[in-house]
């Protein structure tokens, strides 16, 4: 692999457009910001065409490639040197790798969903558009939660969500209650019409509620609005069977590493 350079940005693009089921945050983070974001660098396979892309995001990583283009041994070795806190690839990719890894990460395997239909929940509470002083709060909060925030470090996911927020790549949400915020969302990724869920959590002392499910009907009819076609993550079982019987498609799976 080599890392990538301004003229490879069409292509990549276009393969990443391809396997759009596989490369979602891909696509939407290359597209949007190009290859000269600081905080993001992006490698590619020798040769052509582009058949394997992995994108460094902050602290984690992402791959996407083709049958013909998998690499496992060039994929291991960034591994090992970027050492990062998750990595997010196609499921059978991540299944391939993980024997290789295991003493450092644990692994997860999740489904994407096609997310248009959801609990119509009308509740009597206001919520607010989070602002970039919120985001700090609204981190330590996500860490609570082992599945989505165990993985990041507090104030470097703070720091991705003010970079999307004053980039209009993502919003956030946040309910309080005397003065604390006790539940968030966001749209992670925006761009091209597509965008994503994330971040949803509320606190341990309010799970009883269903905020949650308010603030993510919130934020999902707000993208509508906005014309987006909206996709959501999902690990647990239960969340499985709720969205497939709602009526929403599975769009992809894929596993996640992250480290111990």
């Amino acid at each position: 692999m080599r890392a990538a350079e301004n003229n490879d940005y069409e292509s990549i693009v276009a393969f990443l457009k391809k396997h759009i089921n596989d490369s979602l945050y891909m696509y939407i983070d290359i597209g949007k910001y190009g290859l000269d974001l600081p905080s993001m660098k992006v490698w590619v396979n020798e040769g052509t065409p582009v058949n394997l892309v992995v994108m460094k995001y902050h602290t984690s990583l992402s791959v996407c490639a083709d049958d013909d283009g998998w690499d496992r041994e060039a994929v291991l070795e960034l591994v090992r040197q970027v050492k990062p806190l998750s990595m997010t690839a196609d499921e059978k990719w991540i299944k391939d790798i993980f024997d290789d890894i295991q003493d450092d990460y644990t692994v997860e395997y999740g489904h994407m969903f096609s997310f248009d239909k959801y609990r119509d929940i009308h509740m009597d509470v206001e919520v607010e558009t989070a602002k970039e002083e919120d985001m700090l709060e609204a981190a330590a909060l996500i860490k609570t939660d082992e599945g989505i925030g165990s993985y990041y470090e507090t104030q470097d996911l703070a720091n991705q969500l003010i970079e999307r927020m004053n980039t209009q790549m993502g919003r956030s949400y946040i309910i309080r209650e005397n003065g604390k915020i006790i539940a968030h969302i966001a749209s992670y990724a925006e761009y091209d019409g597509l965008a994503t869920t994330g971040g949803l959590i509320v606190d341990a002392d309010h799970r009883d509620t269903v905020y949650g499910a308010f603030l993510e009907k919130y934020l999902v009819d707000r993208l509508h609005e906005d014309g987006f076609k909206v996709y959501t993550f999902v690990t647990g079982r239960m969340r499985y069977r709720f969205l497939k019987a709602m009526g929403n498609e599975v769009a992809g799976k894929y596993g996640k590493l992250m480290i111990k």
